[in-house]
């Protein structure tokens, strides 16, 4: 989970879109950035069958269900993440990165980011 200096609240730190360099140095410190579609080792629960999901605006007032659906879609779990397969006795690591899995614009919670980081 990326927090940028000066960010109190976890609406904040899951709005992020990007990290900072030093971010994305201790990322590579910890692992390697992978592709997720088509990555056969462990992938956490992350999509690696789908290219991920556009979403694009607000939920349609007459369709919120159908928003849910495609917010929950394969895919949707962005494209990359990052990977330690130097398997840490026996056990290959797999990171839910909270800026490469997707922003959904208009959600101000990123419940779908929370799904991954928050549990």
């Amino acid at each position: 989970m990326y927090c940028a200096a000066g960010q109190l609240a976890e609406d904040d730190w899951f709005g992020n879109r990007t990290g900072s360099a030093e971010f994305d140095a201790f990322l590579s410190v910890v692992g390697q950035k992978i592709r997720l579609r088509g990555w056969t080792g462990y992938a956490a629960g992350l999509d690696t069958k789908c290219m991920p999901a556009t979403l694009l605006g607000s939920p349609p007032v007459h369709s919120p269900n159908l928003w849910r659906r495609l917010i929950r879609s394969p895919g949707n779990t962005g494209e990359f993440t990052v990977v330690n397969d130097s398997t840490l006795a026996g056990y290959e690591v797999t990171y839910h990165v909270s800026t490469l899995l997707p922003y959904i614009e208009g959600d101000s919670q990123q419940i779908q980011r929370k799904r991954h980081i928050g549990n």
